[in-house]
């Protein structure tokens, strides 16, 4: 069955007073559901530091690698020493799109004025929303809208979307972006009210309520944001979300049409929200309390914490469907992506709108608006070059077969599906492997970097409890009456040569099979 079959005259249109009934829609992802159910708000106040005769230095890209860049510069001392930057995740590590140290600079320019240290105005319109003013705060608290506020940069660009800093009541002749070193009479230092990956704070919200003062809100009550009229193709096959919602009787809407204003009207007046996962459902920034909102996810390795953040500081009602069909090997920052009606969504629909779907996915993928052939055309494309083949490369027909299982799911599946079956195959289980079952331990380097949280299994496999799981970290087993780790593939990747039995339980080191100068560490935990 398609859209074209259905009776949308039956749907209940009162679902605006309602509650969602789960807050994620999703196959195997008890992970994602960790994430989408947990409460972000840091509780603790906000402070504003002040330096005299503080130094701050433009950004410049430091030879650590990432995604797009770790930066040095931001606010130091005179003597650069290191004081403030940007922060996204509070891992231990230096994370892309960090500021996370100073330099030393030659030809300083002096001026004789107090400012206030805003972080980076991000040349990328999601970034820019999200991170650009989680220290503005402070100026709306205190009213310093006269004071000139300095903005580090992370490449050359003007953008109309920087007129939103003019929306907050900042003057556009105290902006400043800074070009060179220059050392400032004060400056002052607002906290971060939000942490990209971590929390957000009260304080959050205030920004985007000054603008929200200065817009009146549209006369459009359900909308589907599309990416469809979008240049860049990258999400394969949305025509049927934007075909189900226009039935539905929703506007669509194409952002990228609008200007600012227009955009935050829009969202401001709506109270249903419906679009994909990324920048385009971080306009739900500037909803009112108590829309309802309704984001599709397009893969399903990774989960966008940001936007739980942004729904919880609005007071949004929201949930996530997991609509990924991405069943050749993939990742996130790729920018390839294919989604449908998968079980994921055809519960969502019969849950929260009362329609019965029914569609078979295997039939559905020879439909000719199925746009599979689009989704091969615009991977062959994406990972035939060296940077995006390099995410996957190591990924096995294994993994293929287990995302196809996902997504033809028929909804009564316990997944102990086929792919789980064939990797159990490579595990032996020696008389030990009891010594180990079913144990949760702490997992990390010697130095307790890369920490996380682990179950050994009884079946073999590895579960990441707590943290960012690793492949080469998949399976284990005992081997010579040494605890061994596996990859995906069943290769040997460490051995555990030490095993203690200690008060708390325990306690083991191994090394890293092709680096044995890493040594990793297992302590239980129960």
């Amino acid at each position: 069955m398609t859209n074209m079959n259905i009776d949308f005259s039956t749907t209940d249109r009162t679902l605006a007073n309602n509650k969602f009934k789960k807050k994620l829609y999703a196959v195997n992802l008890p992970k994602f559901e960790k994430q989408a159910d947990a409460d972000y708000l840091k509780k603790e106040g906000l402070n504003c530091i002040t330096v005299d005769n503080g130094v701050i230095l433009p950004l410049r890209k430091i030879d650590t690698p990432a995604l797009n860049a770790i930066y040095e510069g931001g606010v130091c001392d005179k003597d650069f020493n290191f004081i403030a930057g940007h922060k996204r995740n509070n891992n231990g590590k230096n994370n892309n799109f960090e500021v996370v140290r100073a330099y030393k600079a030659d030809n300083i320019e002096y001026l004789d004025e107090e400012v206030i240290f805003a972080g980076i105005a991000f040349d990328h319109f999601g970034h820019f929303i999200v991170e650009s003013m989680v220290r503005l705060w402070w100026i709306i608290k205190n009213s310093k809208y006269d004071q000139k506020v300095v903005f580090l940069k992370n490449s050359a660009f003007d953008s109309p979307y920087l007129e939103l800093l003019e929306l907050i009541g900042l003057k556009k002749s105290n902006i400043v972006y800074l070009e060179n070193p220059t050392e400032f009479k004060k400056v002052f230092i607002p906290d971060q009210s939000l942490l990209f990956s971590n929390y957000y704070c009260e304080e959050f919200d205030l920004p985007y309520e000054k603008i929200l003062e200065k817009i009146k809100p549209a006369n459009e009550k359900r909308i589907y944001l599309s990416r469809t009229q979008f240049r860049k193709k990258d999400c394969i096959n949305e025509e049927y979300f934007e075909d189900f919602y226009k039935k539905m009787g929703y506007t669509i809407i194409y952002p990228e049409q609008l200007d600012l204003k227009q955009q935050i009207a829009i969202i401001h007046g709506a109270d249903e929200i419906v679009s994909t996962i990324g920048t385009i459902s971080h306009l739900a920034i500037f909803a009112k309390k108590g829309t309802r909102i309704v984001t599709l996810l397009r893969a399903r390795n990774f989960f966008s914490n940001v936007q739980a953040m942004i729904n919880q500081s609005r007071y949004l009602e929201y949930t996530f469907i997991d609509v990924t069909c991405n069943f050749l090997p993939s990742r996130y920052s790729a920018g390839c992506y294919y989604i449908g009606p998968n079980v994921s969504w055809n519960e969502f629909v019969k849950e929260e709108y009362g329609l019965e779907l029914n569609i078979n996915f295997t039939e559905y993928l020879d439909n000719n608006n199925s746009h599979v052939g689009d989704y091969f055309k615009r991977w062959l494309k994406t990972f035939s070059k060296t940077k995006q083949f390099n995410k996957i490369k190591n990924d096995s027909s294994l993994d293929i077969l287990e995302n196809l299982e996902i997504i033809l799911a028929d909804g009564t599946i316990d997944f102990k599906a086929e792919s789980e079956k064939l990797k159990m195959k490579i595990i032996e289980k020696p008389p030990s492997y009891s010594q180990f079952s079913d144990k949760v331990f702490n997992f990390s380097r010697i130095d307790d970097s890369y920490t996380r949280k682990i179950c050994l299994k009884e079946s073999g496999l590895i579960e990441t409890i707590d943290g960012k799981g690793n492949r080469n970290e998949s399976f284990w087993t005992v081997r010579n009456d040494e605890l061994v780790f596996l990859d995906r593939d069943g290769n040997l990747t460490s051995k555990y040569f030490c095993n203690k039995q200690k008060e708390n339980g325990l306690f083991l080191l191994g090394y890293y099979e092709l680096n044995k100068e890493i040594i990793f560490k297992l302590i239980q935990v129960k």
